[in-house]
């Protein structure tokens, strides 16, 4: 299983903050969290995605050369669910990390991130990437 992972808040207090997953089939799954690791998954956000394959899915014998994900989350969702203001502004700084994650079997996984959570919990804020927007 190949996934995508995007974590968004407006600090790294662990409340109030979205997870957004997109797999390598263009399955989507959206999160809501008020709290550290208390999660809504009932929540249907307004994401639109798309995958691009470079090689084939769950054929284990040929060669696949990659994935590509684009995610597109709207600026209410972001703002009408965590504490990041709207309408964003040059300068508006959130909290971010993003996770490529490769589940060959039930007992191997692979991942990498935009910032490393130097724990074991994708969860964790405290390394999370600051992003700011920046002028037009």
């Amino acid at each position: 299983m190949k996934l995508f992972e995007v974590f968004l808040a407006a600090d790294n207090s662990g409340s109030r903050y979205l997870e957004l997953q997109v797999s390598a089939r263009n399955v989507l799954f959206d999160a809501f969290f008020p709290a550290y690791r208390k999660g809504d998954e009932a929540v249907n956000f307004a994401l639109e995605s798309a995958v691009v394959l470079d090689g084939t899915l769950n054929r284990r014998k040929d060669e696949d050369w990659g994935w590509t994900v684009e995610l597109a989350v709207p600026w209410s969702e972001i703002c009408g669910n965590t504490e990041v203001a709207c309408p964003p502004e040059a300068g508006l700084q959130m909290r971010a990390n993003v996770f490529r994650l490769e589940k060959a079997d039930r007992k191997s996984q692979s991942g990498y991130a935009l910032s490393p959570t130097r724990k074991p919990d994708f969860h964790a804020w405290n390394n999370a990437a600051v992003v700011e927007l920046a002028p037009r």
